[in-house]
């Protein structure tokens, strides 16, 4: 049922199309691993699945390259781990089944650059069952930790329970299959765990919550359809494509440049940031808002650089030195030949930034970042803070980078993904698991989630102002309403998006625009 026909799995052996021969990684792996003899307890599926299962660990012994931070951060012993997950996979056990299996293994790991992912036929497979309700979260992680219903039946009510589970344990249930380099991004993620069902045997069961709203308490019951992710395609429109659809610039009131950046991704972004930076070059001050970005490419160099007065890096890197990894990327270790026997390159500076003949000039610029910032976008903004280009707004970034390599599984065909980089701040500083602490930091209260509020956009407004023409009476009021009216447009966006498609498929979908399944990391 798992096996491949004889010759896709050929194809597989010679490299399934990538620059890297991943068939000889696999043939490498085989002669060292030991295969189980089939039971009625594990029979040969079962067998296939366990050893792909093993493959995969073995990948990530070879060439992740935040192995000690992640055992210092979590206490897990991961070889005792991986061994007790390979032992739920059973005679019997479906794709749907085994793929949380993966997820929790990568999830454990506490890095939002590794994962797990199925693409083309095999994600047709796995069954995602959702309702019409959405949930938000404020504080995340915190003692004050609060859950609200965003979408659907009960919106705005406060959620007390989640399938008869306390708020805390659902969040802390679906943690364990959620990829987040912070434990705020890891609760925002495993929201959608407690949303959506993979597999039949929880998606028949309805979404249950207990809520509360005004003093009153009740009971949401929202069943679960399940969605054909096979007719929905990598990319919603020509706008994804593009880049279009995540980049907004306008000037707002007094002369103030906002520019909303929500990914980067997109083959035209490059050009139209360009042209986003050249019709905001004549405004008095400028924002910049990268709170829902969740990555991509080095595009944001474009705007970097018509803020720096000198060349610069982006950030640093620092490659783990393995077998594996001198083997597939060669590139990356001419420098470091002196010194073969350490774990890692020395750090070096990546990614120029050289100034742009028509710079934004001596003007104010806030950057509003926040927990869904992350990988290309937490090194935008670290590169940001760490050359003083302005004033930071928000909360502490996602706290991720480490270059992710895609390893395709022999047998299931799924996608296993490792960060094989190190990477901190031109300053030094660690960037993964800890993220940018902004200047200001804004938490939105409950009662600011639930009206539509937007502080950190209100205090960005009320700043630029003050810079601009000094403090005033009115000005916070005229600011808030300003962010009060953005909020509202971003929003009404993505209810339609929301109502599109479960939480499960968008993040799927971005995934697939951020980190295509043939691309490798460039030295």
């Amino acid at each position: 049922m798992h096996k491949k026909s004889m010759f896709s799995l050929l194809f597989f052996l010679v490299g399934c199309g990538q620059s890297s021969s991943q068939g000889s990684l696999w043939d490498t792996f085989q002669l060292k691993d030991e295969q189980g003899h089939p039971s009625a307890q594990c029979d040969s599926d079962c067998q296939d699945l366990r050893q792909e299962f093993r493959y995969a660990v073995w990948l990530g012994e070879k060439v992740y390259c935040y192995w000690s931070e992640k055992k210092a951060e979590t206490g897990i012993d991961y070889k005792t781990f991986a061994k007790s997950l390979e032992q739920e996979i059973k005679t019997g056990t479906t794709l749907n089944e085994y793929f949380p299996i993966l997820r929790r293994w990568a999830a454990s790991l506490h890095d939002g650059h590794v994962g797990v992912r199925a693409s083309g036929e095999q994600r047709n497979k796995l069954e995602i069952y959702s309702s019409d309700v959405r949930l938000g979260v404020v504080y995340p992680g915190k003692s004050n930790e609060t859950v609200f219903v965003s979408m659907g039946e009960g919106t705005g009510s406060i959620v007390k329970m989640i399938n008869g589970q306390s708020v805390k344990a659902a969040l802390d249930e679906g943690e364990k299959q959620v990829f987040g380099s912070t434990v705020g991004k890891r609760r925002i993620k495993a929201l959608t765990i407690a949303m959506d069902a993979l597999g039949s045997a929880r998606g028949s069961q309805p979404l249950i919550l207990g809520v509360e709203k005004n003093g009153t308490t009740s009971t949401i019951q929202a069943s679960r359809t399940l969605y054909l992710a096979d007719l929905v395609p990598a990319h919603e429109s020509s706008a994804e494509e593009t880049g279009a659809a995540f980049v907004q610039a306008r000037v707002l009131p007094e002369g103030i440049g906002y520019l909303k950046i929500d990914e980067f991704s997109g083959k035209n972004l490059r050009d139209l940031l360009e042209g986003a930076m050249e019709r905001l070059r004549d405004t008095k001050g400028l924002i910049i808002d990268v709170r829902e970005n969740g990555g991509g490419d080095m595009s944001g160099n474009v705007v970097l650089s018509r803020l720096v007065k000198e060349q610069v890096f982006r950030y640093e890197v620092s490659p783990r030195v393995s077998d594996l990894l001198v083997q597939q990327r060669p590139e990356w270790f001419e420098a470091h030949r002196e010194t073969p026997s350490s774990e890692f390159t020395t750090w070096r500076g990546y990614s120029t930034i050289k100034p742009h003949e028509k710079p934004y000039g001596e003007k104010p610029v806030i950057l509003l970042t926040g927990r869904d910032c992350f990988s290309a976008c937490d090194t935008f903004t670290a590169a940001f803070r760490a050359q003083g280009l302005g004033t930071v707004i928000g909360t502490p970034t996602g706290g991720g980078t480490g270059a992710p390599m895609s390893f395709e599984l022999p047998f299931t065909e799924f996608g296993v993904r490792y960060s094989v980089m190190r990477g901190r701040t031109t300053l030094g500083a660690v960037i993964e698991g800890a993220g940018t602490t902004p200047d200001v930091i804004i938490e939105p209260s409950v009662e600011q989630a639930l009206s539509g509020e937007d502080p950190q956009m209100a205090e960005a407004v009320r700043l630029m102002k003050s810079k601009l023409d000094g403090d005033k009476v009115g000005q916070a009021e005229e600011a808030r309403l300003i962010a009060q009216q953005l909020r509202r447009e971003y929003l009404a966006r993505e209810l339609r998006h929301a109502a599109a498609m479960p939480v499960t498929a968008r993040e799927w979908q971005r995934d697939d625009r951020l980190h295509p399944v043939d691309e490798q990391p460039e030295w």
